[in-house]
């Protein structure tokens, strides 16, 4: 008996061994609807399964439909998923022996990941990525990198990259650039995420995707993947984008609790580096805000000049006797060359420059409060340009511009602080001491 049981594991490990170097498991699930309510499908027509991205499936994978004759199952066909939703799919029967009927049985592929707490975005997003091709067409997909907010690739940004191109390669229906002489070559040509998308927002840098598109296009590449991450108090903001030279960009978000990553986050593998030949510097954009609270004095003085400049103002609060006791600036507008930034206040915007001469341009309209409650917008709009030259060096070390509005008349209304940081190291040195551990007697013998 145990010589049996013997051969048998021998066998299943012969047999593992001989297809793709593991056991594939499956997901079994049934038919539960036919197009049109039909009490039979044949080749051709859909039906619905109850098996969808929840258990990893993705648009295109193929499922077998079997019918139970007693204790037998009997294969009966093949359909494709049409669309995933998160509990069901659609799938249309690509081919058949007989009729298919709700209950007959479906299986499919389960793909085991590695990281399961990684499953759901990489699911949602390659189903976002495959919903305009036909369910049958391959997608080529380069995945060009995932940053933290300073621009490093990090241990969780492995992760995540890791967990792409597990699912991506264990799918017929993607072609993943895995060669890693021409990763080289993309990585030489792929800009940051920075350079294509307005990272805190939903907005990109539609000349940049252009130009993104025509050079995928160039090299017969679909999709590019690219995303960011940032920290929270809890968890990890991951976003994700992806570029289709068919059918353009898109933006995912997920949160992910930081407990399950929290020394991953930290651990810095590289930072990043343009591509060679691009002569592009770095700078932070960032601004706050000054509330100016006048005294009582200064708000009879204030009140008076702004009802003279602004007849709004006049009808609305001047004339009505309203008072007021704080101004904060408000509808503020940043631009880079003309062109609208979307950015909140105290948070940082990652822009790339090219050599040469760019104008960040910012403004903002004064309000007026009692309290918490806004009682006039003014009409008056306060802008400031600044130009700034750039000359791309080599030190890696961006350039920070940080812009203060005020309200208050006693200070300089919008002001713009730029500097590069350099970290200072400290280092102590110190003597190693020794410690006498006893003595050791050793007998010499001479001839």
């Amino acid at each position: 008996m145990k010589g049996f049981v013997l051969i048998l594991l021998i066998f299943s490990f012969l047999l593992c061994a001989t297809s793709t170097g593991f056991c594939d498991t499956f997901l079994y699930g049934k038919v539960i609807g036919t197009h049109n309510k039909k009490l039979f499908s044949a080749t051709g027509e859909t039906v619905v399964v109850n098996l969808g991205q929840r258990q990893g499936l993705v648009k295109g994978d193929i499922l077998k439909v079997t019918k139970k004759d007693g204790m037998v199952k009997n294969f009966v066909g093949d359909c494709v998923i049409l669309e995933a939703f998160q509990e069901f799919s659609l799938c249309e029967i690509l081919k058949t022996n007989m009729e298919i009927t709700a209950g007959d049985e479906v299986r499919a592929t389960s793909f085991p990941f590695s990281d399961e707490k990684l499953r759901p975005i990489v699911t949602c997003v390659l189903n976002s990525i495959l919903e305009p091709y036909p369910p049958l067409r391959k997608v080529s997909i380069f995945i060009s990198g995932i940053f933290d907010r300073e621009n490093r690739v990090t241990q969780f940004s492995s992760r995540v990259i890791g967990a792409f191109s597990e699912a991506l390669s264990k799918r017929r229906q993607f072609v993943l650039v895995s060669d890693a002489l021409r990763i080289q070559r993309l990585r030489n040509m792929i800009f940051h995420p920075d350079y294509y998308f307005q990272v805190e927002s939903d907005s990109f840098y539609r000349d940049e995707i252009e130009g993104l598109k025509d050079l995928m296009e160039k090299i017969g590449l679909d999709v590019t993947i690219m995303g960011t991450y940032s920290l929270e108090s809890q968890n990890i903001k991951l976003s994700i984008y992806s570029i289709d030279r068919n059918f353009g960009p898109k933006k995912f978000v997920t949160r992910i609790p930081l407990a399950f990553y929290s020394e991953t986050v930290t651990q810095v593998i590289e930072r990043y580096v343009p591509p060679k030949g691009a002569r592009l510097e770095q700078v932070i954009l960032s601004y706050k805000v000054e509330h100016f609270f006048p005294s009582s004095r200064e708000q009879k003085r204030i009140s008076q000049r702004e009802a003279q400049v602004d007849i709004g103002f006049r009808y609305m609060v001047f004339e009505r006797n309203l008072r007021f006791n704080r101004i904060s600036p408000e509808n503020v507008m940043v631009s880079l060359n003309g062109k609208p930034l979307k950015i909140k206040e105290e948070e940082s915007l990652s822009l790339y420059l090219d050599e040469g001469l760019h104008t960040i341009s910012i403004s903002f309209q004064p309000a007026f409060y009692i309290g918490n409650e806004l009682l006039y917008v003014s009409k008056r709009r306060i802008s400031k340009d600044i130009v700034i030259d750039v000359n791309p060096s080599d030190k890696l070390m961006p350039i920070y511009v940080d812009v203060i509005l005020s309200t208050d008349k006693g200070k300089e209304e919008i002001r713009f602080e730029i500097y590069r940081k350099e970290e200072k190291v400290s280092r102590t040195v110190k003597n190693i001491p020794v410690r006498r551990m006893g003595e050791k007697y050793v007998e010499v013998y001479k001839d």
